[in-house]
């Protein structure tokens, strides 16, 4: 079982479309992959930080348990935070929802960012 965390606009179902900045997107929704269930949507507080929002935003998601988290793309101290946490990082690529997201993590064909 994996538990994601996708940067999204807004919604709070597989129907959400992605937001490709990690620290600045405003919603995140946390799936459950093996079944494709939503287990949660919630605000990204850290969007709206004078600076840093994405190291924020990295322990933001660390509070919520995930092991992985998908955006379109990752700031240098973002990706070091998440690393840091134990939290892999995957970019979405061309896919635009929720839906085609976890389908790709589940078919292993997402790129994993490894470094910062």
């Amino acid at each position: 079982m994996s538990i994601i965390a996708i940067t999204i606009q807004s919604g709070n179902d597989l129907d959400a479309a992605l937001d490709q900045r990690f620290g600045r997107a405003p919603h995140f929704l946390v799936v459950e992959t093996d079944d494709a269930h939503v287990i949660e949507s919630f605000k990204n507080d850290a969007a709206e930080a004078a600076h840093a929002a994405g190291p924020a935003a990295a322990r933001l998601i660390a509070k919520h348990r995930v092991q992985a988290v998908v955006s379109g793309r990752y700031g240098p101290k973002a990706t070091e935070a998440l690393l840091t946490l134990g939290i892999r990082t995957f970019e979405a690529g061309e896919r635009t929802s929720v839906r085609e997201i976890v389908d790709a993590f589940r078919g292993n064909s997402l790129h994993e960012v490894r470094y910062p």
